[in-house]
């Protein structure tokens, strides 16, 4: 007996074959040689496009802002179905089976197909892909070019009879040609190459798929893609991966309690195929000890052999059989390398060794990959020979003494074997180092060595040691050894603010947010005062490092209830003035935020130490904002014994006539609506409110009504206020009437953009840059604009600028950010807001929303 599935999966073929007879929309031979070589040789790749079109709930949703959450579908051509699961092949030619839920299971997460219009979806996409204002975020990551999906997406229309759709198709992929790309057939082949070798690398990484299964998928590749970019890639991993099957086939696992020490090394050797870490951050790196094994991995226990593993590994340091590791610059670009025994057997020696054999010089290499195996074999060759004719630990002093890179790790493995004579290499090793990063590191090493044998060292460091990282490090030991020296030390190194001998505006940024660390976890009264006296001569950047470590004191050992408690919230309060904003995006706990103002910053950081007393997350709409930080204020003052501020006023929008209202209303409503509408809309803000209260109850679909709620959404848009601050600057007063010209006009993109312009074309010579900000918040009281000017004038160095639009359901709707050398001159300099902004003008006239655009010379 056939199962309901069974049947629907039935019907949907039939669907398709009667299709390609009597769904004929406008048949047609193509004879384009172009796209009938580009056909013939596609359909010799084997994708099967003449199957049913359906569209599939994956079982994922997403959720932007407060919206409900949505339901995630794809469409594509299935492939196989039974009771239980089914596969589909998606128009990006990747494939997916998918388990059918069980009926019980949450709509949100339930998976199933339904049969799809594959016409219908084909038509879709090809006017998204014509479309210039489109979002192309959706695309962000794709791995096989839009030209191609939609060169699929012809091929199945024309199997299933929908050859005007075909066409169509077919000749916008004509028009995708990349300068110097002479037919379609080369595009899509190029493109397909590139997808699939993507698909392939990664595919190395999955330890479940046996190599023999791998090895088939590559000969599959290179029969297609000879001449291809990638063909050499996929032939070396190929022939690689044949030697390997051909050892997986003839090797033998002895009982491992029966194995030489020798044997043993080898046969962790031979695992290493399938080590198998996989790489956390980008750009970043895949560290071969991050396999879900741990120590007990192939390469964790090669660690453990120590020196008895040297020689094999040396051995193998050129060796390119692959392993089940693979390293990426970005994961949404083909930029995979699968790491190989060398790249392994070079990591695992410079953990035995407490030194570096490969230092990379960009965010995306690896020994073998950077063809520096054979060279760095020699190198741990000659190092083996030292160790062997001078001893470890003299090798090791050697290294520790020259106080470079390696010197902080060479020293952790000497003070493991011979503490006193560690403690002697550092000393000698930090006289000559020249990072101060190398010269911290020692003394942390230093440290670990105890009072007795390293505690006149760390001593003179304290006060003597060049860089303040290091006389920080100093400090930290001393703290830990529970010697009291170390605090007064910093709070001096802090009032004179040592961090001005930095040059490195990172490191300098680094160096005070340890400092802030070290001084406000020691809990002591005059640390917390002297940091909150310095914190105003800090840059904002420099600032909010100071209030992260205020905010990071949560969870510490750290008394907040008493004086020390009491100088830090002093210290916070005092910022909840500071207007300045950040350049940081991200979230903290249950707050996200993007570039946010530093006294949104403080609030959150005294709702998260005193949640009791002060305010939670800092809201997203001004108002709510504004009324935040001023009880907040109230709150401190309270506990202070002074009086408390008063709370901000609502602003208050008077009504037009009543009668005018009703009349023009009647008339707007009517058979004979004239320019009732334009009457309406420039009575501005004070026909807001009246016209939202005769729209209550009416569909917002209904087209009768669509116009008068479009009149609302343009009425809560009317600029109510425009603040203007150019205190330092001279000669503003043609930007301040440009701006103020906009109070009472509907800010639409066009106006947005008009003012934005108007900000870069008037900016005063006196200048260094300005911030502009539109913002509504939800109580119908308009739009606000608020822009303000950097004084000092450009120093000339090219200028940085952000723009931010948020939209109080959804979220942020868009950040984006760099340096210009023209101050954004170019006619579509803030294009990337439109879009946004029109989500923005049809959102509901009582969602917040804000614009932020920062323009500054650096």
């Amino acid at each position: 007996m056939r199962t309901a599935r069974t049947v629907l999966a039935a019907c949907f073929l039939l669907i398709a074959l009667l299709s390609v007879s009597q769904s004929q929309d406008n048949p047609k031979e193509w004879n384009d040689d172009q796209v009938s070589v580009a056909k013939e040789w596609f359909d010799g790749l084997g994708y099967d496009v003449m199957r049913p079109f359906v569209r599939v709930a994956t079982g994922g949703w997403s959720r932007r802002g407060n919206n409900d959450p949505v339901k995630e579908f794809r469409c594509g051509f299935l492939q196989a179905a039974d009771d239980s699961t089914f596969r589909v092949l998606f128009s990006d030619l990747t494939e997916q089976e998918f388990t059918i839920s069980p009926r019980n299971t949450e709509e949100l997460e339930r998976v199933y197909y339904e049969a799809a219009d594959l016409k219908e979806f084909a038509t879709a996409a090809l006017a998204s892909a014509k479309d210039p204002e489109r979002d192309t975020w959706d695309r962000f990551g794709a791995r096989l070019k839009e030209r191609t999906e939609l060169f699929v997406l012809a091929r199945a229309c024309e199997m299933a009879g929908h050859a005007t759709t075909a066409d169509q198709l077919y000749e916008h992929v004509k028009s995708l040609l990349d300068e110097g790309e002479d037919s379609v057939r080369a595009a899509i082949r190029k493109d397909l190459a590139y997808a699939g070798i993507w698909k392939l690398t990664l595919l190395c990484g999955d330890a479940a798929i046996p190599r023999t299964t791998l090895q088939a998928e590559f000969a599959e590749f290179l029969k297609h893609f000879e001449g291809t970019e990638y063909f050499d890639t996929a032939k070396e991993i190929h022939d690689q991966l044949a030697v390997m099957v051909a050892e997986d086939e003839a090797h033998h696992l002895a009982d491992w309690d029966d194995m030489t020490t020798d044997e043993k090394v080898a046969e962790l050797i031979y695992q290493l195929r399938d080590q198998n870490a996989e790489q956390w951050s980008q750009p970043g790196e895949c560290d071969i000890f991050d396999d879900p094994r741990g120590d007990e991995s192939p390469a964790g226990k090669l660690v453990d052999m120590g020196f008895d593993a040297v020689p094999k590994l040396i051995d193998i340091m050129d060796d390119k059989r692959l392993t089940r590791s693979i390293g990426y610059w970005r994961d949404f670009v083909y930029s995979h390398h699968v790491l190989r025994y060398g790249d392994c057997a070079i990591t695992i020696l410079s953990r035995i060794a407490g030194r570096s054999f490969y230092e990379r010089t960009y965010t995306n290499g690896y020994p073998l990959k950077d063809g520096k195996g054979s060279a760095i074999k020699q190198e741990a060759a000659a190092w083996w020979d030292d160790v062997k004719k001078r001893g470890i630990e003299s090798v090791l002093a050697e290294g520790v003494e020259r106080g470079d890179r390696n010197s902080p790790s060479q020293a952790t493995q000497l003070a493991g074997r011979d503490p006193r004579r560690a403690i002697q290499a550092i000393e000698k090793g930090f006289k000559v180092a020249e990072e101060d990063w190398v010269r911290a590191r020692l003394i942390d090493v230093a440290g670990n060595l105890g009072l007795e044998i390293a505690g006149d060292f760390i001593r003179d460091q304290l006060l003597e040691a060049e860089g303040l990282q290091a006389r920080l490090s100093a400090a930290r030991v001393l703290t830990g050894w529970g010697q009291p020296d170390g605090v007064a030390a910093m709070i001096a190194e802090w009032q004179r603010q040592a961090w001005k001998d930095s040059k490195d505006d990172w490191g300098r940024r680094d160096v005070i947010k340890g400092l802030a660390d070290y001084l406000l976890q020691s809990g002591e009264v005059e640390a917390g005062k002297a940091v909150a006296a310095g914190i105003a001569e800090l840059s904002v950047s420099e600032r909010l490092e100071v209030v992260d470590a205020a905010t990071d004191l949560d969870g510490k050992e750290v008394a907040l209830d008493g004086d020390f408690g009491r100088v830090i919230e002093d210290m916070l309060v005092g910022r909840l003035d500071d207007t300045a904003r950040t350049s940081m995006s991200g979230s903290r706990y249950d707050w996200s935020f993007s570039n946010p103002p530093l006294a949104d910053c403080a609030l959150f950081a005294l709702g998260h130490l005193w949640p009791a007393k002060y305010p939670g997350k800092p809201a997203s709409a001004h108002a709510a904002r504004a009324l935040q930080l001023v009880r907040a204020k109230n709150a401190w003052r309270r506990s202070r014994g002074m009086e408390p501020l008063p709370e901000p006023e609502v602003p208050e929008i008077k009504s037009a006539d009543k009668e005018v209202l009703e009349a023009l209303w009647l008339r707007a409503t009517g058979d004979d609506p004239g320019d009732a509408l334009d009457q309406l809309r420039k009575l501005g803000l004070s026909a807001l409110a009246f016209v939202g209260g005769k729209l209550e109850g009416h569909d917002t679909e209904d087209a009768a009504w669509k116009p008068l709620f479009a009149l609302e959404r343009e009425l809560s848009r009317v600029v109510r206020d425009v603040k203007f601050d150019a205190a330092g600057v001279d000669g503003a007063d043609e930007l301040e009437e440009a701006l103020t010209d906009a109070k009472g006009e509907v800010l639409d993109t066009s106006r947005l953009e008009s003012l934005l312009a108007a900000c870069i074309s008037k900016l005063p010579n006196g200048a260094a840059g300005f911030v502009f900000d539109a913002w509504r918040d939800n109580d119908g009281s308009g739009v606000t604009i608020d822009v303000s000017l950097k004084p000092g004038g450009p120093a000339g160095k090219g200028w940085d600028y952000s723009m931010i639009a948020r939209l109080e359901d959804d979220g942020l709707l868009s950040l984006s950010g760099g340096s210009v050398d023209s101050v954004l001159r170019e006619d579509d300099a803030f294009k990337e807001l439109r879009k946004p902004f029109d989500q923005i003008a049809a959102a509901g006239p009582r969602v917040a929303f804000e614009v932020s655009v920062q323009v500054a010379c650096d």
